[in-house]
């Protein structure tokens, strides 16, 4: 069973939900700024190696030439391997316990992220990541309903946002969604205000541990998380790829 969100513009692919005969459940789409990559995500569950090719057959024959899976576990990823995936990006996964001590909110303190911050947030982004791993509207919209419930916040200076982060509460763990602080205005404690300011919402909402990943490379970020308390995890991330058989040929 296939249930579509939207038919993009321009003739692109579709995007919507895939259910795989055993079940499994797969949402997929265009990957962010390519139209002819797809992107596959796993909700849930364990996937097993029929329902991945029952998945892969489908965005290919959906006209996806590529197609980039979300970041995965070791775990996660060895239906797909076995597929012809290959490791394309890799990402530090770091975790900490939400029964530890958080440190004092400063102030001036975060305030909630409105719509009209939209093109500087865009900005912070476009200039804090790679073209790969760069957010547009769509995958903050995303991100911001990957979880239950959602907090973001931004900071503001002469009436421009400097940096914002979105946290996501599931369940039982909470994820730093996204966090970044503009190049001029780091250094200042912004990202660790931000930061702490999403550990403490964690914490009321009564979660046991939050999550984070980031690019092995980028040790800023690493820097503070584990000043934060978080802590690596073996084996990490990866973003998986799979070209079509025709593209490949």
């Amino acid at each position: 069973m296939v249930r579509l969100f939207s038919q993009p513009a321009h003739g692109s692919p579709p995007a919507g939900v895939f259910t795989a005969p055993g079940g499994q459940r797969f949402r997929f789409g265009p990957w962010r700024r390519e139209p002819s990559a797809g992107h596959l995500v796993p909700l849930g569950g364990f996937v097993d190696g029929l329902s991945a090719l029952a998945a892969t057959d489908h965005l290919h024959g959906l006209g996806y030439k590529e197609i980039f899976t979300s970041a995965l576990t070791p775990q996660e990823r060895e239906p797909f391997l076995g597929l012809g995936y290959a490791v394309d990006q890799e990402l530090s996964l770091l975790k900490r316990p939400l029964n530890i001590g958080v440190s004092l909110l400063k102030r001036p303190r975060p305030r909630p992220l409105r719509r009209s911050d939209g093109h500087q947030v865009l900005l912070i982004d476009e200039l804090s990541f790679d073209d790969f791993w760069r957010f547009d509207a769509a995958s903050i919209y995303e991100a911001k309903r990957a979880t239950p419930q959602s907090r973001q916040r931004v900071f503001r200076m002469d009436g421009q946002a400097v940096a914002y982060a979105v946290i996501g509460a599931g369940l039982t763990d909470g994820f730093i969604q996204r966090l970044a602080v503009h190049p001029d205005h780091r250094g200042q404690g912004l990202g660790s205000q931000l930061l702490d300011d999403g550990l403490r919402w964690l914490q009321r909402k009564g979660l046991t541990q939050a999550w984070v990943n980031t690019q092995p490379q980028n040790e800023p970020a690493l820097l503070l998380y584990r000043k934060a308390g978080f802590v690596d995890c073996s084996g990490g991330l990866a973003v998986l790829k799979r070209v079509s058989d025709e593209e490949s040929a």
